[in-house]
């Protein structure tokens, strides 16, 4: 059944919107290639979730733009700076580090996105595969630090042009143990203590907290 009802519909992503439904789609992809003990299957997720990673969190060694994803369907749009700034939704201004593709779209679902990336991120290092030391875990890395001074109240520097709408939701609780070895003190302790109060926080979006908490939700402490 997951093979042959669910995998056809997820395993190449959203393919013309390549923003947290794609992540999302990744992930099963990769639960199921897991479940069912293929190997290749894997291996493309792991190789797609790299590529994917690259182009959804913006690093400053990208240049002055993002790099698109060569297996979407509208990659030549893609490849054009009108194209790259209406999927980060940001017509004008620059881009920051660690800025996500859905940053300027509204940080709840930007964090849908990097909630499955992580995900996908720790399923893959109990596998045996480590992203977090390669560029993946970098984009990782850049992502938590620009969102854990955001829910810091921190000021974003101008990024949206000063527009960023909504709070991240629940993305911490997977990253935060892992964090550990890949971000500095400071925002680590920013990290856990905003991962232990979603944790304990009731709150009317359920999306990304009800397994999270029960596998990950007391690692911080």
């Amino acid at each position: 059944m997951l093979k042959g009802i669910y995998l056809p519909g997820i395993r190449n992503g959203s393919g013309d919107s390549p923003n947290n439904v794609d992540s999302v789609m990744l992930e099963g992809a990769m639960g199921i290639a897991i479940f069912t003990d293929d190997i290749v299957l894997y291996q493309s997720v792991l190789n797609r979730l790299k590529e994917h990673t690259a182009f959804s969190i913006y690093v400053d060694d990208d240049g002055p733009l993002p790099s698109p994803e060569d297996w979407s369907s509208k990659i030549n749009y893609y490849r054009t700076q009108a194209g790259l700034r209406a999927l980060y939704r940001l017509p004008s201004g620059p881009f920051y580090h660690g800025q996500l593709m859905e940053t300027c779209r509204n940080l709840p679902h930007a964090s849908y996105g990097l909630a499955s990336i992580s995900h996908m991120m720790e399923t893959a290092y109990i596998q045996g595969d480590d992203l977090y030391s390669g560029d993946t875990g970098k984009r990782l890395k850049a992502a938590l630090e620009q969102y854990a001074r955001i829910a810091d109240g921190t000021s974003a520097n101008g990024m949206c042009n000063g527009q960023i709408k909504g709070k991240m939701e629940y993305s911490m609780l997977i990253p935060t143990p892992s964090a550990h070895a890949i971000c500095p003190s400071r925002i680590l302790t920013l990290l856990i203590l905003y991962s232990s109060n979603l944790a304990t926080t009731p709150s009317d979006n359920s999306v990304f907290v009800g397994f999270e908490t029960l596998t990950h939700g007391d690692n911080p402490n």
